[in-house]
């Protein structure tokens, strides 16, 4: 692993920097790859690569980070992975960097409240892009949203909260006047439909 992580630093060295096309995919490339490594070269790296001009890789690095904080936290015995950094990136202006770090820190159960009124106001912000992130990332949260409901309620304490989530995709899914808002939306409102009816199923 600390031969693989080199070389991808190395590459990453060679290419990070670069305004071309095929530079910029590699650099998106490799900050999702060294996700996978949490050597502190990798760390510092992917930490780095947060701030990246081109959004595509900075939104990469947030999932990498993320992931890099998980495998630190179960090494470490750590109860709650150590995502302070991203707190950070709650009103970012990249949508996708916005997006993916909202769901780290709802996922992690950090700063709760916060986080899911974020979430909620970029189901509400005025910009096509936050709006289509924000519904992809309560799209892959639902399951879980669903099986944790009481406890997430009470970690939203006086945040917006849930349902405002809920209330929000469903005001989305029938009247934004983008058609893939309303489409993503509209999966919103059905998967939560089911995964809340899977919820209050019995067990088989």
């Amino acid at each position: 692993v600390p031969e693989l992580a080199q070389e991808l630093l190395a590459l990453l060295t060679r290419h990070r920097g670069g305004s071309d096309l095929a530079s910029r995919r590699l650099t998106a490339s490799l900050a999702s790859l060294l996700g996978d490594l949490a050597t502190p070269d990798a760390t510092a790296s992917v930490s780095e690569l947060i701030q990246h001009e081109d959004p595509r890789v900075g939104a990469n690095a947030v999932e990498s980070f993320a992931r890099q904080a998980r495998a630190n936290a179960g090494r470490y015995k750590a109860a709650v992975p150590g995502v302070g950094p991203l707190v950070e990136l709650k009103a970012d202006p990249r949508h996708r960097v916005r997006a993916n770090a909202l769901r780290a820190l709802i996922e992690f159960g950090r700063d709760t409240p916060t986080a899911i009124d974020g979430l909620v106001e970029m189901l509400r912000d005025g910009r096509v892009g936050h709006r289509l992130a924000s519904a992809w990332v309560l799209w892959r949260i639902l399951p879980d949203m669903a099986r944790s409901a009481g406890h997430l309620q009470r970690e939203a304490g006086g945040s917006e909260g849930w349902p405002h989530l809920a209330a929000s995709a469903a005001r989305l899914a029938s009247c934004d006047p983008d058609h893939r808002v309303r489409r993503r939306a509209a999966a919103c409102v059905s998967r939560r439909s089911a995964a809340t009816a899977g919820a209050g199923s019995p067990a088989t």
